[in-house]
């Protein structure tokens, strides 16, 4: 949803290009829902309370993932100072893949 929004409002379109970036974060995110999960149901295996374990799973895991999906966003904005040919296609999926990691709902 955050990439049609912000494709809008830098006036992109829907192409092959920024389908590649919705498609990388999709696969980011679906990694890092799996290293969460797995965290909170590690905990929820010792006795907590599925509430408990789901506030201690995620709360031990939040920095290791914010760094994952903020490296990753950090190294594919070195795209958007590309120049020449390249630089006609980078910015869609960049804005894509930077827009879709940090608003995914």
């Amino acid at each position: 949803m955050g990439m049609f929004v912000a494709g809008y409002l830098y006036g992109m379109t829907i192409n092959v290009i920024s389908l590649f970036g919705m498609i990388l974060v999709v696969g980011i995110l679906v990694d890092d829902g799996i290293v969460v999960g797995e965290n909170i149901y590690q905990h929820y295996e010792r006795g907590k309370t599925a509430i408990q374990a789901a506030i201690d799973g995620t709360m031990e895991v939040l920095s290791a993932v914010f760094t994952a999906v903020f490296t990753t966003a950090l190294a594919f904005s070195a795209f958007f100072f590309l120049k020449d040919e390249p630089a006609i296609f980078s910015p869609a999926w960049v804005c894509g893949s930077g827009h879709f990691t940090f608003l995914p709902g």
